[in-house]
């Protein structure tokens, strides 16, 4: 009988405060090494998901030239993400806008989802330079000579000197880290070169990286 009491009480005894305290302790400290860890996989996600998608592009618009005189013709100083309306019919379905949806994109309610952007997070390598340069639009894919290192398409954050995938997320800074396919089809993730000036028309878009950088916007 007295054996049957002291198994009920010690069914009935609860944690002590200080048990508690230790089990919260140890919870917020698993979870304190555990959320770097969580957020470093979600960022390799969406770096791998946007990968894929900017490759896809890169495909569709190879096939578009293909079908269109080896180029893609200069129609509107907003060609550069309007683009996208040639291309739909060569993505997966004409009805597929995801793969223009960076799942980092941190714009405030996101590039993809400006009707400015045309609904797209990545642009094309089409914008008119002060040297009358237009990069791939009206260029002959089959004459660009260094196809390694000419940009395609990519995220338009890169062309801004801004990153959607390391920190500082959105602030404009030299060697900011973007996605970019290139014209030999291939799909990386560079360094963006930024002069330092401020201002719209100091946008790495507007001039050539220096040496050292695996990319330029001139097919030449």
């Amino acid at each position: 009988m007295i054996k049957s009491v002291r198994q009920k009480n010690w069914q009935r005894r609860g944690f002590t405060l200080i048990e508690l305290l230790v089990v919260i302790a140890i919870i917020a400290i698993l979870a304190a090494l555990t959320l770097p860890v969580l957020n470093r996989a979600t960022s390799v996600a969406q770096r791998t998901q946007c990968t894929s998608n900017v490759r896809q592009i890169n495909v569709a618009l190879h096939m578009y030239a293909d079908d269109h005189n080896d180029q893609i013709t200069y129609y509107t100083n907003t060609e550069y993400y309007f683009y996208k309306d040639c291309i739909l019919p060569y993505v997966t379905s004409a009805t597929n806008h995801a793969v223009f949806d960076c799942p980092a994109d941190m714009i405030p309610g996101g590039l993809c989802q400006n009707g400015d952007f045309d609904y797209t997070s990545y642009g094309f390598n089409c914008f008119l330079r002060t040297n009358n340069d237009y990069g791939m639009a009206n260029r002959l894919f089959s004459t660009v000579r260094d196809t390694v290192k000419t940009d395609l398409n990519g995220e338009i954050i890169g062309g801004w000197g801004e990153s959607w995938h390391a920190s500082p997320i959105e602030v404009q800074r030299n060697n900011a880290l973007g996605v970019g396919g290139f014209v030999d089809g291939h799909v990386d993730y560079v360094k963006v070169y930024w002069d330092g000036v401020s201002g719209v028309n100091d946008f790495p878009f507007f001039y050539e990286p220096p040496t050292g950088y695996n990319y330029k916007w001139t097919a030449n």
